[in-house]
């Protein structure tokens, strides 16, 4: 006899109400030592019961969502139930999962899932992009019984090919349904809950300074709709962001920020130093930035000092921003003489130095020296 909806249910209930009663459902753990939980979010239904706390540091700063899942999962005519905890991160992106000590996942053989198939679990989780997004539970197997929508793991089903390689064999439905519930509503709930915290200036900063990329898109969003751009306190950690290791984080932080945060002698000389020391794909995005920017005469002699020592695509663009500029110092336009005897940049080089407003002695004679002698540069 196949399982309807109603026997689903029925039998969904008694097994969480067994679990409850046999006193099954874990007490919640401290993540770390010193580490405060506070519960925010307790949900039961006939087909799931979960409990999720907010974890704080020792200082009392939130630190990361902990939550653990009782629900039941039915293979074939069999219901049996699942505990498994979750760690989502302040964002409600899941993290990883954990079983509590003496807890097991099964497969629909009752056999225990073996290391590799505990991995490739992990694997499925941490995949928020996975194909099980996309389809219900009705539609994750070709069999001769009736599929419930809450999901049956049938003996006697195949798995459809599409999904094979995004789930475990023989647990078809127990791959789906904690996917869902790390992905699913839960995650919403969470991010709404960490908005509502947003009461002081920490936790903006700290996201800011995270090295969870989640955060840092997230904050410099936040920061930037909010004007606090232009407060001090958040400003050297937003900028720090150029220095860090997400060079995806950093490209959209220039992208986003408004041109006059450079308006400052002090931001350019840092803007500078961290084009010195950035990777060379972020380097063609700061020299982007410069050209939205009125640019101090320190600004343009320092990238003229390393115009020697930059790639041919780099040189395109730093010509192009010493076009605009007429007063460069006596360094900068001895470096540029060095251009007029390179055929390829000879043209940026002398049209950057005619247009100077003025040209030191020796410069003058270099230029006057080189138009004699190209005559078709005047």
């Amino acid at each position: 006899m196949a399982l309807n909806q109603s026997h689903i249910s029925l039998i969904h209930l008694i097994v969480l109400s067994m679990g409850l009663v046999m006193g099954l459902v874990p007490k919640p753990k401290v993540s770390a030592p010193d580490f405060n939980m506070e519960s925010i979010l307790k949900v039961e239904t006939d087909s799931i019961r979960y409990e999720i706390w907010l974890v704080s540091d020792p200082s009392n700063q939130p630190d990361h969502y902990y939550g653990e899942i009782f629900t039941p999962v039915c293979y074939s005519r069999t219901c049996y139930p699942v505990f498994i905890n979750y760690r989502w991160d302040l964002l409600g992106n899941y993290v990883k999962y954990e079983l509590s000590e003496g807890r097991i996942l099964t497969k629909s053989d009752h056999a225990e899932f073996d290391k590799k198939e505990y991995k490739k679990l992990e694997e499925i989780l941490s995949n928020e992009n996975s194909i099980l997004k996309n389809y219900r539970a009705d539609q994750l197997v070709t069999s001769t019984e009736t599929v419930n929508p809450t999901g049956v793991d049938a003996v006697t089903g195949a798995t459809i090919k599409s999904i094979q390689r995004e789930v475990i064999s023989g647990a078809v439905y127990s791959c789906y349904t904690l996917w869902h519930i790390a992905h699913g509503d839960i995650s919403g709930k969470l991010k709404q809950h960490t908005e509502s915290l947003l009461t002081s200036d920490s936790l903006l900063i700290q996201f800011l300074q995270s090295s969870n990329h989640h955060y840092q898109y997230w904050a410099i969003d936040k920061t930037l709709i909010g004007g606090q751009i232009k407060e001090e306190k958040y400003k050297k950690p937003m900028l720090s962001i150029l220095n860090g290791e997400n060079v995806f984080a950093a490209n959209y932080l220039l992208r986003e920020l408004p041109s006059e945060i450079f308006n400052d002698k002090d931001e350019q000389s840092w803007l500078i130093e961290s084009f010195l020391a950035a990777p060379y794909p972020l380097q063609l995005s700061i020299l982007k930035k410069f050209n939205q920017i009125y640019l101090f005469q320190e600004t343009s002699a320092a990238l003229v000092s390393h115009l020697l020592e930059t790639s041919d695509e780099q040189k395109k663009l730093i010509f192009g921003l010493l076009t605009r500029e007429k007063e460069l110092d006596e360094a900068s336009q001895i470096t540029l003489t060095k251009f007029l005897l390179q055929p390829k940049w000879e043209a940026n080089a002398f049209r950057i130095l005619r247009d100077q407003n003025s040209l030191f002695p020796a410069i003058k004679g270099e230029l006057t020296a080189f138009t004699e002698k190209n005559k078709s540069f005047k």
